[in-house]
């Protein structure tokens, strides 16, 4: 069953309500093209300004542990953080293979394992790189 209702406001009429669409639909649900896009831009004015989001999740809501989100690809995947071009990186790579995590200068790359703050985190800052194991050791290996 699908269900596609537009909801009023928001758009080009100017009518109450923020102009939000929504669509449901039980069971898989399959977008397939040569390329897609998913694009969030700020609102036009008089809306109130929010920054825009895209949010892409699985699972159930009160965050029980079921649901997960697969991202593959056969040549890469690149994540891009920071302003666009000239000042920040380029969001697309051709000669990505694997896995890239990129920001610009000012922004930071962060990893966590852990909820509390003694837990294991590496920091990837403007100011530098720390490692933080907590109570683990760090290991360091080379063949060579």
């Amino acid at each position: 069953m699908s269900h596609a209702e537009p909801l009023p406001g928001g758009g080009a009429g100017g009518g109450p309500g923020g102009g939000q669409h929504e669509e449901s639909h039980e069971g898989p649900y399959a977008i397939s093209a040569s390329s897609i896009a998913l694009l969030a831009s700020p609102a036009i004015p008089p809306l109130l300004p929010e920054g825009p989001v895209v949010t892409i999740g699985a699972g159930a809501p009160f965050g029980l542990p079921v649901g997960r989100v697969e991202v593959r690809a056969g040549q890469g995947v690149r994540l891009v953080a920071g302003p666009a071009p000239p000042v920040g990186p380029p969001g697309s790579s051709s000669s990505t293979r694997g896995v890239e995590v990129v920001t610009g200068n000012l922004e930071s790359i962060t990893l966590e394992r852990g909820l509390l703050p003694v837990d294991q985190r590496i920091e990837m800052t403007p100011a530098g790189i720390k490692i933080n194991a907590g109570s683990m050791p760090v290991t360091i290996e080379s063949l060579t």
